[in-house]
């Protein structure tokens, strides 16, 4: 049996009751940025927290309320796999239809984010984003052989994070359009209203960052051929 071990992170101690017991508690007390939960990535990928596992992954508090699925599901369903694929994630009832739409990046609700996506990936692998097939994963939710989650991290995540700082940071920080969750109970769902985001970094809106970010591993996994099982 392969070692799996999940990071869940959570900033509040309301959401401790969101937590799966399958999964080790991630407190993050830094500051948020609109690079959201991709810091955390960085920041343990640095550590070498995955080095001590066969499989790693790092979800959110609100998995539950995303997936309605638990450690438990997931854990049966690598072992009923008998640990034949290298990344697993949980959007098998919502594949994309590739006649349609090649990849997330075609995604119509936030304005510029097939702009930074065709630049990004142009820029760090020469490929055309726009023909580009990947399954769907969105809120970085998949788990993965731990040398892909290094290789992710290390060749897409962290040189990603700096473009969107660097050469396409004006495009990054236009508004985004997103406004779910604003009726919400705010701290439970992680949500940042307008007056948040002012102080969090300064404008009332959020930026294109986490919502770039959140494509990458789907493509990533897709320009390395690597294997994929959709819960």
């Amino acid at each position: 049996m392969s070692n799996v071990r999940i990071r869940q992170i959570y900033y509040s101690p309301i959401q401790i009751g969101m937590l799966d017991n399958e999964w080790v508690p991630y407190h993050n007390k830094d500051k948020v940025t609109p690079f959201f939960e991709n810091n955390v990535f960085k920041k343990l990928y640095l550590e070498k927290d995955h080095n001590r596992s066969d499989y790693y992954g790092i979800f959110s508090s609100k998995f539950f309320n995303k997936h309605n699925k638990t450690g438990s599901d997931l854990n049966r369903f690598m072992v009923q796999d008998e640990y034949q694929h290298d990344i697993y994630s949980f959007f098998g009832g919502k594949q994309l239809d590739h006649s349609k739409q090649v990849n997330t990046f075609l995604d119509t609700y936030h304005p510029h984010l097939l702009e930074i996506g065709c630049k990004l990936i142009k820029t760090l692998f020469s490929e055309d984003l726009t023909t580009l097939k990947a399954d769907r994963i969105y809120y970085n939710h998949w788990a993965a052989k731990s040398y892909i989650f290094d290789g992710y991290c290390k060749e897409m995540l962290l040189p990603a994070m700096d473009l969107l700082n660097g050469e396409l940071k004006e495009l990054a920080w236009k508004d985004s359009k997103y406004k779910e969750g604003y009726n919400m109970n705010l701290e439970l769902a992680g949500i940042m209203n307008e007056q948040k985001c002012i102080e969090a970094w300064g404008v009332p809106y959020y930026p294109h960052h986490a919502f770039v970010l959140e494509r990458l591993p789907s493509i990533y996994f897709a320009l390395k051929g690597y294997t994929i099982r959709q819960l």
